[in-house]
């Protein structure tokens, strides 16, 4: 890949609707081909398999040149994100669509009449399909377009870690993206960043763990960037997500440190999805539920070994009653916050010792 989204999506604003840039872009997902074919049944068999996921039938619309199709393409856990060019008018009927796309001309045009959805991509906005449509899809002789295939169960995953309930009804989003909303112009830049990871063959998405945290990134972004029918309850999700609730969260905590709590029990408890509350915290204390009830639990095992001695008990078993079981790790987080080691807090009966928060 040479260009990233971002670079892409201000080459797609530069210009109105119909008129070339003075640049051209250099090949997008360039280190990613897939196939450069003349032949309409390989074209065929590429663009169902890879991109609408569906059936579907490809025909040249009219007698303007010859078949050239070019597709690059990459894959990034359940998402697939690709560019196609035919080089000739060319008509896409698909039967009953299965995902969502996210669709970019970043040259020509592209239009989709649905059974429920009609929408053009062409410069400056982007269009976005949901499951359960038949359409056709007109590719203008000159269009190259950038598509993001997200699959429905993974967007429908991600909204439930939201919400903390499944959907009732598909995520119908706003079929027509502004490329130039702030909203998507944060969502795209995003991208970009994924983009410059999967250029490296060593980057941090070459690892299972970091492909993850980028499929969220995008589904995320998706999600809270572009309208659709679930964005104002999300909207609600996040506002009650406030100091208070992340507060009644702590309150909670601090009141019984030594109940095995998970962030789904204080979610419920506060009356907010898991993720909600996550968000919450880290906007709120900048760290997770879970670490700042460590904090607190360190916090009891410091007041318990300034209180006791060597003769009624170890460090070891302090630890342990407040959830610390690897002694090592524990002795140096204990030293980090608070200066010393717990062996010393425990020999010397608690010096006066302000925690490193």
């Amino acid at each position: 890949m040479t260009v990233s989204y971002a670079p892409v999506v201000d080459w797609v604003n530069s210009a109105p609707d119909g008129e070339a840039p003075d640049d051209e872009p250099s090949e997008i997902l360039g280190r990613h081909p897939v196939v450069r074919t003349s032949d309409l049944a390989e074209a065929s068999e590429v663009v169902e398999r890879l991109i609408t996921r569906s059936p579907m039938r490809l025909a040249v619309d009219g007698d303007d040149g010859t078949l050239g199709l070019r597709i690059n393409a990459v894959e990034l856990g359940t998402l697939t994100a690709g560019v196609m060019s035919f080089g000739v008018p060319v008509r896409i009927d698909v039967a009953e669509t299965r995902h969502y796309y996210v669709n970019l001309a970043v040259r020509g045009r592209v239009e989709w009449h649905g059974d429920r959805t009609s929408a053009r991509t062409h410069r400056g906005v982007g269009t976005v399909l949901g499951p359960t449509q038949d359409g056709v899809a007109r590719f203008s002789k000159d269009a190259v377009q950038v598509c993001l295939v997200v699959a429905r169960s993974s967007l429908e995953r991600e909204l439930e870690q939201y919400l903390d309930r499944e959907p009732g009804r598909p995520v119908q989003f706003d079929p027509v993206m502004d490329l130039a909303a702030p909203s998507v112009r944060g969502w795209l830049e995003a991208l970009s960043l994924v983009h410059r990871e999967l250029d490296r063959p060593d980057g941090l998405l070459a690892h299972p763990l970091g492909a993850r945290t980028a499929e969220n990134l995008v589904l995320d972004g998706l999600l809270l960037a572009q309208p659709h029918n679930y964005s104002e309850l999300l909207r609600a999700e996040a506002a009650r997500a406030g100091r208070s609730a992340v507060h009644e969260a702590i309150d909670l905590m601090e009141a019984e440190p030594g109940r095995p709590w998970s962030v789904g029990e204080l979610a419920r408890a506060v009356h907010l999805s898991a993720r909600a509350l996550q968000d919450g915290f880290a906007r709120t204390v900048e760290m997770s539920p879970m670490q700042y009830l460590r904090r607190v639990r360190m916090s009891r095992a410091r007041d318990e070994l300034v209180l006791s001695t060597p003769d009624e008990t170890t460090v070891g078993d302090v630890a342990a009653r407040w959830g610390f079981l690897h002694h090592g790790r524990f002795a140096a987080a204990y030293r980090a916050r608070f200066g010393e080691t717990p062996a010393r807090t425990l020999r010397s009966g608690g010096p006066a010792i302000r925690p490193r928060d």
